[in-house]
């Protein structure tokens, strides 16, 4: 196998082994975090692994919290409330979006 270079190809890489070997898988991922060496690829990985495959409103509005909370970047964390806006439509849903936005994007940083 070609040697893989770079985030995107090496992750692409181990979610096709995972679903075939999981040793591999396991090899491919352990490189990932070695190519992890500052908070930009920290951020990279984590929007490419876990934001970009939830698919459940209040998945995604935890993971939108974990923004704030684990890196502190405001701006990504407003794309991600943003992008959900309209995901939310029943009330008590709604309001449960609007206090976490308020609380932990508007407040706590």
């Amino acid at each position: 196998m070609e040697e893989a270079t770079g985030l995107d190809e090496i992750m692409d890489l181990a979610h096709m082994a995972g679903q075939v070997d999981a040793e591999l898988a396991t090899s491919l991922l352990t490189k990932v975090e070695a190519e992890c060496k500052d908070l930009d690829a920290l951020q990279e990985l984590a929007a490419r692994t876990a934001g970009a495959t939830l698919s459940a409103p209040g998945d995604r509005l935890k993971w939108a919290e974990g923004i704030i909370t684990v890196f502190a970047d405001r701006e990504w964390a407003r794309q991600a409330y943003d992008d959900l806006k309209d995901s939310f439509t029943d009330e008590r849903q709604r309001a449960a979006y609007d206090a976490s936005r308020q609380h932990r994007l508007e407040q706590r940083l």
